[in-house]
């Protein structure tokens, strides 16, 4: 029987990569001759991703080299330089396509904070490419019948709901995030009089930032549900966001803590 760590190096290997001792992590001291290098290398994998033509290949060729630039991009974000760093940029792109959603919904606001950007080439900006990649990443695990709203939709939920600091992105794809919310409460946890009523709230949500939201047979049947499941006299929504907040911005930067995501890099 394979075991799954030689799975995955069957996997790198069909993809290009042979780990060798120019291949090594860089230690990241900041200095530009080292950076100039892991640019170099980037330049590099850029090039051969481009030659990959299997959709599979490509991105466990990405997961091969996360290691790589893990410890300088981590870095670089808790170092607080502002300065634009393609780096991180990539990186940040390769934790999503390669399926590491919990380093990516941690790191990835921790890098809009620092003030880092898209890869040149997207044309859009890192805040609406991580709330879009969450909803994209939770969306098609629910059609696998996996719940990814705790803690992976609350994330960026979280960035919606911090008032006057609150994320500023599409109303689109605003919309789609609290529609999903309503959706998976009422798929996954419609017994509970609280989820339903969340549910509600994120319906109300979703017509608030776009009102050619279609969700209001949705919003109707969360309505009578609810009135069904808990006690009569009761407020139909929280009479405060705040109540639904479980995690903030601040939290997500405190979680970045020496060597918690390099510690697959060494």
């Amino acid at each position: 029987m394979v075991s799954l760590a030689n799975l995955h190096r069957q996997r790198v290997n069909k993809a290009g990569y042979r780990p060798d001792s120019h291949d090594k992590t860089i230690a990241p001291s900041g200095k530009p001759a080292e950076r100039n290098q892991l640019y170099e290398r980037l330049k590099l994998d850029l090039q051969h991703i481009e030659t990959l033509q299997d959709y599979e290949v490509r991105n466990n060729y990405k997961q091969s080299r996360l290691a790589v630039y893990r410890g300088h991009a981590v870095q670089w974000v808790r170092s607080g330089n502002k300065t634009p760093n393609q780096i991180v940029s990539w990186f940040i792109v390769w934790l999503i396509d390669s399926g590491e959603i919990e380093e990516f919904s941690i790191f990835c606001p921790a890098a809009i904070e620092s003030g880092q950007h898209c890869p040149e080439d997207f044309r859009r900006s890192l805040t609406e490419f991580f709330h879009d990649s969450i909803e994209s990443w939770v969306r098609h695990q629910a059609q696998k019948g996996f719940n990814g709203k705790r803690p992976y939709l609350d994330r960026s939920l979280n960035r919606l709901r911090c008032g006057e600091k609150k994320d500023r992105i599409n109303p689109v794809l605003e919309h789609k995030i609290w529609k999903l919310n309503a959706k998976l409460l009422d798929t996954f946890e419609k017994n509970s009089p609280e989820s339903t009523r969340e549910a509600i709230e994120s319906c109300a949500k979703s017509l608030q930032v776009y009102p050619e939201a279609k969700v209001q047979t949705m919003l109707n049947r969360l309505t009578k549900r609810y009135e069904q499941l808990h006690p009569a006299g009761e407020p139909t929504v929280p009479q405060d966001e705040s109540d639904l907040q479980t995690d903030t911005i601040a939290e997500n930067q405190l979680r970045l803590a020496p060597g918690e995501l390099e510690e697959n890099g060494n």
